[in-house]
């Protein structure tokens, strides 16, 4: 029996999405955190060092595209842990 392939978002385009925070260093993490006004340009990079796209590619993405890649990523960021590691 195969396992069900979910992504953690697919694109108006089709395109699947998946976050991989163990690509994001702590160190990298707790910078970007700490910034008070981080521009788009930053929020592009830190996201596109977990997924498939690359910060180019996320900031040409069309508006409702780009809000859902930031919810998704949000959860993600504040639910990291799969169920059974918890």
């Amino acid at each position: 029996m195969s396992e069900k392939v979910t992504s953690d978002l697919v694109l108006s385009d089709g395109r699947a999405v998946n976050f991989d925070l163990t690509k994001l260093k702590i160190k990298e993490w707790r910078e970007y955190v700490r910034n008070e006004n981080p521009t788009p340009e930053d929020d592009d990079e830190i996201i596109a060092k977990t997924c498939e796209l690359t910060a180019g590619e996320i900031g040409d993405l069309n508006f409702l595209d780009y809000r859902r890649l930031i919810k998704a990523f949000t959860d993600k960021t504040a639910n990291p842990l799969p169920e059974e590691a918890t």
